[in-house]
This record gives C-alpha cells, structure tokens and sequence, in this order.
C-alpha cells in the first residue's frame, strides 16, 4: 500500500505526542540527577507527560471499534490504583507511581488510535525507537569503560537494562521483517543477495552489541531475557521451521551462555556469589536481598489481600523495616500487596487478552502476507521481556520502560484493527452474495 513520505509539518499533536514519549525514554532516567521545586527532572518529565498524552486523547476521545474489550481491564485497574487513595495517602514514590500508570493507558490508547487511522505511523515509531537508543547505548558503554560505574552499581546498571529490553523486541522483529512477506501474488517473494542480504543482518549485530553492554553491565534478569528473545522471534513464527530453527537457537544460545557464566568470575559472582538465598532446581542463586523482601511483604499482607493496603505501600513498608532498598523487585507482588488479589487478577487479564488479540493478528498477518507481521511480533517480544522482567525487577514503576512498551502495544491493536477492516472489506460475508435484503413491507 504507497503511503506518503514522512514528513514533520505534516506530524499531528497526538503524533508529536507519542515522538515525544519515545524522546523521553531513550534519556532513561538521567533527569532524576536534577531537581525543580523539590522534584526530580524524571517526576517532572512524567508529569509533563501525562498531561500531554492525555491532552491529546481528549481531544478525540475514540478507540476503534472492537478494542474496549482489550483495554477494559488494564482501565479498571488503573482506576483501582487510584480508589486505594480512599484509605491510603501515598507519598511522592505513589505519586510518580500513579502518573506512570495512567500514563501508560493513555498512551497505548493513543497509539492504537492514531495508528489505526495512519498505518506508517507504526513503522515509523519503531524506527525512532531503534534510532533513539543509539544515543543512551554508546553513551553508557562510554560511562562503562571509563570505569565510573561497576556492574555491581545495580542501582544505574538496572534502569539501561531494563530500558533496551522494548529496543531488542523491536530490532529483532524488524531482522524478521526484512524478508517479509514471504509471497507476493502468490508467488515467493524475490530473495535478497549479496550486499542486501548481508545488510539484513544489522538488526542482530545491533541485538548482539547492545547485549555486549548489558553485559558489561552485569544485569542478569536482562541478559536472560536478551538470550530468550533470539529464539522467540522465531518460535513466533508458529511453523515447524521456525519453531525448529528457534529450538537450536536456544540450545546453542544456553551453551554459550553457560560458558561464558562459568569462565567470566565478574558475571559468576552476580549469579552466584553474594546474597544466594533463593533457590531454583536446587541451585542457589544470588538474590541480592530478594528474599528477605519478598518474605517481608508477604507476611506483612495480612487480611489487606482482597484490595490491597494502598499504592506504594509495598515500597513504604520496605523502606521502614529494609532501608535503602526502596522496591519490592517483583511487580507481581507489589500488585498484589498494593492492589490486592483484584488488581493483579485485573492485569493478569490484561495481558492475557492482549496475546490473545495480539497472536490472532499475528497469524492473519501470516495468512494474508500483510504488513503488520513486523508491529504485531514486535509487541509480542516486548510484552514477554517485560512480562518476564517484572518477576524480579520494577519495570512497571519506570516511565521509560513502560512508555515505549505503551505505544508498541498500542499501534500492534490499531494496526491489526486497520488490517482486520480491508479484510472484511475484501471479503464481505458470504451470504451477502446469495440472499437478497428483504424489502420493507408497507
């Protein structure tokens, strides 16, 4: 389908908007070392954002048709969040805590919106991702290299980590659609060669880079994460070659990572060493306090499980008896400590019936050789690194991981709604073509 070519005087406020939102997530959070009126430059930043995003959906508050069902969930939560201020006055951690989570519905509401009504939107926030990350990338190797920072300053190390996991999801499902669609008219599409061929591959140089500084850093959940998502981009794919290829992906990619595990000391000792409280398979692992925190929480809950104690209360609960550790690193138990068994039902839910839609986009797309493969892939890879970040991390707190997530999973639904509609547009109901409408009867 010929689209325009980009154009910035043609960009509108919502798409300016949601730039914007990928703007400020590639700075991670180095605008908290500033501070305005006793806030940091990041509560600033997310302030901004939220009353910008929000902005520009009230000015044509619309979904598409079919997506309030998708969203439902994730809106009822963020409401639930907020009727915890009936019996819990948060501080400022539940204020920014706040602000990050309606402004990710807002913008992944946006994102649908906009990107329903402009496919090559889509493509093109996934480029500004992919572009933007360039700058934090070098700019943290060089702080790396310089020896400012270690790997075991997990409190700088953790947030690049955390943040690059949406830039792989999409640098990998752009490597995939370099040779998408495979047929065109029936027949396979022409294969690249040579020169093309070999610059197909960027992507995963890029992928292999950004993990080498990931590494560097010494981010375990992250390079774990790192090493699944090779593999799954495949695996995707649902056929038996993809799902084949991705097997042996991930059998060499486990191999290689045991080796280097078990002959780099530095990384060992963050695996190994230190805190090894927590156990998997029998293994100890290095826990860095996990455990104390989660055992905290969870005997501290009490009768509060229904609805929760109140947003932010895991962290100030934390901060009163484990000082200066500040988060729970397991967004599933703070859901559940904050929100209680309602809250975390509601964003399991969620996120259940985004795959769901998600993967029945992903297989028409196959089907029907359309475009959207690459978005709809893209916000699958992103919500599993996310998804799987939160079981020890504090993803959901952080408006530069959880923005960018916002607006990939949201041009995913605008772009599969968009795709959906030329298909019953192409293919009217059959029965349309043999019954004739019934004439009104005076």
């Amino acid at each position: 389908m010929p689209t325009e070519p980009f154009s910035l005087r043609r960009l509108t406020l919502p798409q300016a908007v949601l730039f914007g939102l990928v703007v400020m997530g590639c700075t991670i959070d180095f605008s908290r070392q500033i501070s305005i009126a006793g806030v940091s430059g990041l509560g600033a930043l997310t302030l901004v954002a939220a009353g910008a995003v929000w902005s520009a959906w009230l000015l044509r508050p619309v979904l598409p048709k079919g997506l309030l069902p998708i969203f439902l969930p994730l809106i009822l939560f963020v409401l639930d969040s907020m009727g915890t201020l009936l019996w819990y006055r948060p501080g400022m951690d539940g204020v920014q805590l706040l602000l990050v989570g309606t402004t990710t519905l807002g913008a992944m509401m946006l994102a649908a919106r906009e990107s329903a009504a402009d496919p090559a939107l889509a493509g093109r926030l996934r480029t500004m991702i992919m572009a933007t990350s360039v700058f934090p990338v070098f700019g943290w190797l060089g702080v790396l290299l310089s020896g400012r920072v270690s790997g075991v300053d997990t409190n700088l190390t953790r947030p690049f980590a955390l943040y690059v996991l949406t830039v792989i999801a999409v640098t990998l499902a752009t490597w995939r659609g370099s040779a998408w669609p495979e047929w065109i008219d029936g027949r396979p599409a022409p294969r690249k060669h040579g020169f093309k061929w070999l610059m197909s591959f960027w992507p995963v140089a890029w992928t292999i880079f950004v993990a080498f500084v990931v590494g560097l850093g010494l981010s375990r959940t992250a390079l774990v994460i790192i090493a699944l998502l090779i593999p799954l981009c495949l695996i995707y794919r649902g056929n038996f070659k993809g799902i084949s290829a991705g097997a042996i992906i991930l059998f060499l990619g486990g191999s290689s990572f045991a080796a280097l595990l078990f002959s780099y000391q530095p990384l060992y000792d963050r695996f190994f060493k230190e805190d090894a409280s927590l156990k998997v398979g029998g293994v100890s692992i290095n826990g860095s306090g996990r455990a104390h925190i989660w055992a905290l929480l969870l005997n501290t809950i009490h009768d509060d499980w229904p609805f929760g104690k109140g947003v932010s209360a895991s962290e100030d609960i934390i901060n009163k008896y484990l000082p200066n550790i500040g988060q729970p690193h397991n967004d599933y138990l703070r859901f559940f400590y904050d929100e209680g068994v309602l809250g975390l039902s509601l964003w399991l839910i969620f996120v259940t019936g985004f795959t769901a839609r998600t993967m029945s986009n992903l297989r028409r797309s196959i089907r029907n050789q359309t475009p959207d493969y690459v978005q709809h892939l893209a916000a699958l890879l992103a919500l599993t690194a996310v998804s799987l970040s939160m079981l020890t991390d504090n993803s959901y707190c952080y408006a530069f991981v959880m923005f960018p997530l916002a607006i990939v999973m949201g041009s995913s639904l605008g772009l599969g709604w968009h795709y959906q509609k030329l298909e019953r547009e192409m293919n009217p109901p059959m029965e349309s073509a043999f019954f004739e409408p019934v004439p009104h009867l005076k």
